[in-house]
């Protein structure tokens, strides 16, 4: 099995379902994090909310994969 980077991911999910296929204001792509980063292992959610983030921790999960985006409009920094 190959080591998988957060880039990886990305761009598997980016050939599965292409941003050209987002409207005008879909929130989409990595919004925090190293595209550099291995990945250990995956939690999926639709949200992105804090017990799901806390959750996704606690089970030892380095990337959290949702649906819809932590933020609609991203802060200028973290």
């Amino acid at each position: 099995m190959s080591t998988l980077t957060v880039g990886d991911i990305e761009n598997i999910l980016f050939q599965a379902f292409p941003a050209s296929w987002a409207t005008p204001d879909d929130r989409f792509g990595l919004f925090v994090g190293d595209r550099n980063r291995t990945i250990t292992k995956i939690a999926i959610a639709l949200d992105s909310t804090v017990p799901m983030i806390e959750t996704a921790a606690a089970k030892g999960c380095n990337i959290l994969v949702t649906h819809h985006p932590p933020f609609w409009f991203a802060p200028m920094r973290f």
